[in-house]
């Protein structure tokens, strides 16, 4: 080969590099549901795999070797969703340990859902923290969990860090959480505008939790100005959403909390 060959093959290999890189940080990216490890988890996120085929197709083998990843963890998905959960732990977990990001969230989850016979707190985190270092979303709201005050790992600063992290990726629990921490000063200074911030925009994305917060802050005016108008458009979303409490006080309080 000479020299030019050589540095027009070096410079393939480094376009293909970065082709692969930016793929794969545009797939950790997609958001995911949190609460359900197999709900929408790779459904968003193949919609951009467009890129990662033609890198497998020109025999770039990460990228290839990436594809095998993402069917075998779709089949782990096929065994969970049809309630053979130690039968996907198993193939999660030798994915995860390859450092395939999607599947260390995913046994992280598990592990903090207690999902499988082999539960634990530090495990659970050792996974999510893997699956975080390569940006996926839902991972920091998950080790925030991981971190709140009801936890054996309680630890506000990280439970704030983490919760903040995944927020800013859109992770609308991650927004409640970081929301519920401005409130009650777990983790960061107390700061009612900075919690009605995060929990509306948690709460424009459905969630009723976060809806339902959202009106008890505008109702109380504790440290924040009342608007009894905010409260009663917010309590009513979270009573449509399911959320039971605000069922019950949009029913039996409707003279308190009227839309005006």
């Amino acid at each position: 080969m000479g020299l030019w060959d050589a540095i027009f093959h070096t410079s393939v290999k480094e376009e293909d590099k970065r082709r692969f890189s930016e793929a794969l940080a545009l797939y950790n990216s997609c958001p995911t549901s949190v609460g359900n490890p197999s709900a929408e988890t790779l459904s968003a996120a193949k919609e951009n795999l467009s890129e990662m085929h033609e890198l497998a197709q020109r025999g770039y083998e990460p990228a290839q070797k990436f594809l095998r990843d993402v069917e075998e963890c779709e089949r782990a998905l096929a065994a969970y969703d049809c309630e053979y959960y130690q039968e996907a732990l198993g193939s999660l977990l030798k994915l995860a340990d390859s450092g395939f990001a999607a599947a260390a969230e995913m046994v992280g989850a598990m592990y903090w859902q207690g999902m499988s016979a082999l539960m634990g707190i530090e495990t659970a985190i050792h996974y999510l923290l893997i699956a975080a270092s390569q940006g996926r979303p839902a991972a920091g709201s998950y080790l925030a969990s991981a971190y709140a005050a009801d936890s054996p790992s309680s630890d506000a600063a990280k439970y704030f860090r983490w919760a903040l992290w995944s927020a800013e990726k859109n992770v609308p629990d991650a927004q409640r959480a970081v929301g519920d921490a401005y409130v009650r000063g777990f983790g960061v200074e107390r700061d009612f505008q900075k919690a009605a911030y995060w929990l509306e925009k948690a709460s424009r994305q459905e969630d009723p939790q976060a809806q339902y917060m959202l009106a008890c802050l505008y109702e109380c005016g504790d440290g924040f100005p009342r608007d009894r108008a905010e409260s009663a458009y917010w309590l009513k979303k979270a009573a449509e959403n399911g959320h039971e409490k605000a069922r019950h006080f949009w029913a039996t309080s409707g003279d308190l909390m009227s839309v005006t």
